[in-house]
This record gives structure tokens, C-alpha cells and sequence, in this order.
């Protein structure tokens, strides 16, 4: 499969990171800077289709959550 993103460099790192340490089935290529975003191409087997949005959900919310000055329920 693939998907192509734009991404903020600072998720892109959290991803990459997440995918090194893990040891998950997925290509990453880096393609160009489109106006402080990261054109990103990901590659990974069909079988890791399921897996992947949960991934990326997961590293935006390490990455960028909490937001500061949010507030508690």
C-alpha cells in the first residue's frame, strides 16, 4: 500500500522514530518542503493497512498532545 502525506516536520520525526524503534513494515521517502510542510510518501504491505492510521493517530497525539492551556473535564 501506499499513502502520501503532507506533514509537519516535527510529526514526520515522532513517525520516524516510532517506526525505528518498533521495527514496523513501513517505508518512509521524504520528498520535498511544500511551505513548512514535508511531502511524504509511505509504503508498507497490505496486511499493515489496519495498523497504520492507529499509528499515525498515536504519534500526533505523543507528539502535539497535550495541547498547552488546554483544560481538564
Amino acid at each position: 500500500m501506499k499513502t502520501k502525506r503532507l506533514l509537519n516536520p516535527k510529526l514526520l520525526t515522532g513517525i520516524v522514530e516510532k517506526v525505528h524503534e518498533d521495527n514496523l513494515p513501513v517505508e518512509i521517502c521524504v520528498g520535498e518542503n511544500k511551505g513548512g510542510l514535508v511531502d511524504v510518501l509511505f509504503v508498507y504491505p497490505e496486511t499493515f493497512q489496519e495498523a497504520f492510521e492507529p499509528l499515525m493517530d498515536s504519534v500526533f497525539n505523543e507528539v502535539f498532545g497535550p495541547l498547552e492551556g488546554g483544560f481538564e473535564l
